[in-house]
């Protein structure tokens, strides 16, 4: 199991060594006092830091982005210029900031470098933590660890330094929980997704309709947790916030949006049809969350057992409508569909409840697929991840649906009828 530990770090310090993000440049010319740059030295790194700084000496600025961009820019405090133009809007909750101010004593790329490990170590949980408890994993599991050091939205995560294999772990550890029959500890887990609320809306209204209550109070209680401590804040803090919330359904129309790398409904159709049919974007899109949500209610049908192999496949596809329902989904964050993706194709008893070979197909379309969006958004206006997400929706749903399983459940009811026709007729005579 030391596979688990030496190999994330060692991609970390690869990163480090070669992202152009974490590169170090010389002054343009011998005038400069700081190094110039035409970006920020380790990504969105330093929103965290700079938000951090923020809360210790102006929190009530926090929201304000005029500030947070002009602190931004100042390299007296984060230790280089870069382009002006450039900037990174304070849209995390306060509790998110209030962590990090632990931290905005140290220079900022000592914060970004020990950031990055701490993502490697989130990586480290999560593979350890499948290859030890899960058990229903296969013996040759280990290699999922190889195959998920390819995908490309986690090392585009860890060089644009994101918390994506934070939210991993957070996923991973509390499925790991619940698959282990402790819900109120998984939900305590859990909630600590909230530095990201929207990764919860799906998971947890999910688990609060199956009435799995423990579940659902432990996630209360680490988001209280997190709000009561951030308290210090002030109200005037969570009041902008709650602002900047209430606006995220058109934050896809914000200027500087990526929309060719978001991979949500909301921004896929925005992308489409926003320039010609703009009206009709909010309609459209949510008439496809309300189908997603309508699948996902067709895979957990019935009681949910969270012991049960069965409920891998249910949690993935949580995970999976997560990402198509979002407000706000770049490239990066797709790293949590690690987790479905070892769930889906390396469980022990995955065959008895879906069709193995689409299966493996539509993961492997999945992990190979990504790479392909960013380009075929560009050229054709479509994302082609929200067709491989929704197809992988369909083929849980499906669950065995081979036309050789339908064929041989539909002989043994005839047989059973043929059976029961003779023995009434036995019977009768």
């Amino acid at each position: 199991m030391a596979i688990c530990l030496v190999v994330p770090w060692a991609v970390v310090t690869l990163v480090l060594a070669l992202s152009p993000n974490f590169s170090i440049t010389k002054p343009v010319s011998a005038f400069d006092i700081h190094e110039v740059r035409t970006g920020s030295y380790g990504g969105d790194l330093l929103q965290e830091y700079v938000g951090g700084v923020i809360w210790n000496d102006s929190r009530d600025q926090l929201y304000d982005w005029g500030h947070s961009k002009a602190i931004q820019h100042d390299p007296s405090i984060v230790g280089f210029s870069w382009q002006e133009t450039s900037w990174f809007p304070m849209v995390y909750p306060p509790y998110h900031y209030q962590f990090a101010s632990l931290f905005s004593g140290m220079p900022y790329r000592s914060f970004a470098i020990l950031y990055s490990f701490a993502g490697a170590l989130a990586l480290s949980i999560s593979s350890y933590s499948m290859l030890c408890w899960y058990r229903e994993f296969r013996s040759d599991s280990h290699k999922w660890l190889f195959a998920g050091l390819l995908f490309m939205p986690l090392l585009l995560s860890f060089s644009m330094g994101q918390k994506s294999a934070v939210l991993l772990a957070i996923l991973t550890v509390s499925f790991i929980l619940l698959h282990h029959a402790r819900p109120f500890t998984a939900g305590l887990v859990f909630g600590l997704i909230a530095i990201k609320p929207h990764f919860a809306i799906v998971i947890g209204l999910a688990m609060l309709c199956k009435k799995q209550y423990r579940f659902v109070f432990g996630s209360f209680i680490s988001l209280g947790l997190m709000i009561g401590l951030s308290a210090s804040g002030g109200v005037s803090v969570w009041q902008d916030y709650i602002k900047i919330c209430l606006g995220m359904g058109d934050f896809v129309s914000n200027g500087g949006y990526q929309l060719t790398e978001s991979h949500s409904l909301w921004g896929t159709t925005k992308m489409l049809i926003g320039d010609t049919f703009p009206s009709f974007v909010k309609p459209i899109a949510i008439a496809m969350i309300i189908a997603v949500a309508c699948i996902v209610a067709r895979i957990l049908r019935g009681q949910v057992d969270t012991t049960s192999p069965k409920f891998g496949l249910q949690f993935s596809a949580c995970i999976i409508a997560t990402v198509l329902v979002s407000p706000h989904f770049y490239t990066y964050d797709l790293t949590i569909l690690l987790l479905p993706l070892a769930l889906c194709t390396l469980g022990r008893n995955t065959s008895k409840f879906v069709n193995t070979e689409y299966m493996v197909l539509i993961c492997a379309s999945v992990i190979f697929g990504i790479g392909l969006c960013r380009p075929v958004a560009i050229a054709t206006g479509l994302q082609l991840s929200i067709i491989l997400l929704f197809a992988w929706l369909v083929v849980i749903a499906m669950g065995k649906g081979s036309l050789a399983d339908s064929n041989l459940n539909r002989n043994q009811e005839s047989q059973g009828s043929e059976q029961s026709g003779r023995f009434a007729e036995s019977y009768t005579s």
